[in-house]
């Protein structure tokens, strides 16, 4: 960081320099909390081998390849995947194929880390999945989020879903994020691999062939409002980039992830209070009840309105808590509603659907 009055550059000798070969498309980055420095945890090719390194801005020291979990082949040159840090640094969970074909089921698996160490422990196995491709975990480190198709269980044959690692069998808990959304029918079959990355909004976003017809192609980005929320609490919904012909691609940019750690939406502190981030409405859709939180900064006594589809009012209340009580919509029908929050000078709309259980197609 000396170089370029200390913007930083690249010494022209000390560039390219090759420091491990045979190695699968995953990298991770975790600090290492008793001595400032990094833990750079890298998986080879061909076996089982993770390669650990330490490394500061000047220096890149081997401490050593641990052989742990399944083996990643390079059969079929299928040896794409993420290995991906917990927020807490306490866990890794890695997206592996076994030399198998990425149309075959592969197994995701969950490690413990010993942070002062550098060393992986506990390897897990949460299911085995095909498509699997991105994977992530919440920012408060409880859950996991992994795209992939599981073929048995709760919501086979969704796209995404969630890993309650706080259960004793992190499995019985998965639950699909959008085939098992009614307000996700008309999605086409032109889902494909795409990444899920934590974002500074405390958001988690998945990028990729995602489409819903012929006038949204491959157009969207997947946004989980509520990734700290375990259950059908998560608030799936897609966002619209008018990108015409062109489409997402399914990488995004990919952090290290300690900087998420117990991150909320009412975290950034660059978000407007015009913006959709300071307010938030969960679990949605939801069968038995809302809960409404304002950002702090932005919080002042609101009044809150309920509509239906055709603009008739529901309920009307004023919410006196940044965070309100939970709001029962027990007594709705199946559909979809409007929450409007009037505040003084302004107003903001949050949609949510009620859903009845036993309508729901799994």
């Amino acid at each position: 960081m000396k170089l370029d009055e200390t913007k930083g550059g690249v010494l022209s000798d000390q560039k390219n320099i090759l420091i491990e070969d045979s190695l699968t498309t995953a990298i991770a980055a975790i600090p290492n909390e008793s001595t400032g420095r990094y833990w750079l945890i890298l998986h080879g090719l061909d076996n089982n081998l993770f390669h650990v390194y330490s490394i500061t801005g000047s220096e890149i020291e081997y401490i050593r390849s641990q052989a742990i979990g399944g083996m990643v082949s390079s059969k079929n040159q299928i040896y794409t995947g993420f290995l991906k840090a917990s927020p807490d640094n306490e866990r890794l969970v890695f997206t592996i194929h076994d030399g198998k074909g990425i149309n075959e089921s592969g197994a995701l698996q969950l490690f413990a880390f010993e942070n002062a160490k550098g060393e992986l422990a506990n390897p897990t196995t949460l299911g085995e999945y095909s498509l699997m491709y991105g994977v992530t975990f919440s920012p408060n480190s409880k859950l996991v989020y992994v795209q992939g198709i599981s073929e048995v269980g709760t919501d086979a044959g969704d796209f995404v879903y969630q890993l309650n690692l706080d259960d004793p069998d992190p499995v019985s808990t998965r639950t699909g994020l959008i085939l098992s959304d009614p307000q996700f029918n008309n999605l086409t079959d032109a889902l494909g691999v795409f990444q899920l990355e934590l974002a500074p909004n405390g958001k988690i976003y998945g990028g990729g062939a995602i489409g819903f017809n012929d006038t949204w192609p491959n157009n969207n980005l997947l946004v989980i409002n509520q990734p700290n929320v375990p259950g059908r609490g998560f608030d799936v919904s897609f966002l619209y980039l008018g990108y015409s012909e062109q489409r997402v691609n399914n990488s995004l940019p990919t952090y290290i992830q300690s900087i998420f750690k117990d991150l909320t939406l009412s975290d950034n502190p660059n978000a407007s209070c015009k913006a959709e981030t300071a307010f938030s409405l969960y679990p949605n859709p939801t069968e038995n009840g809302i809960t409404i939180q304002v950002a702090e900064r932005c919080f002042s006594l609101y009044l809150l309105s309920i509509y239906n589809s055709t603009g008739q009012s529901i309920s009307r209340q004023y919410v006196m808590r940044q965070t309100s009580d939970p709001i029962d919509v027990c007594h709705l029908s199946q559909g979809l509603y409007m929450a409007v929050l009037n505040f003084e000078g302004k107003q903001i709309v949050k949609r949510f659907v009620k859903y009845i259980k036993e309508s729901i197609p799994f």
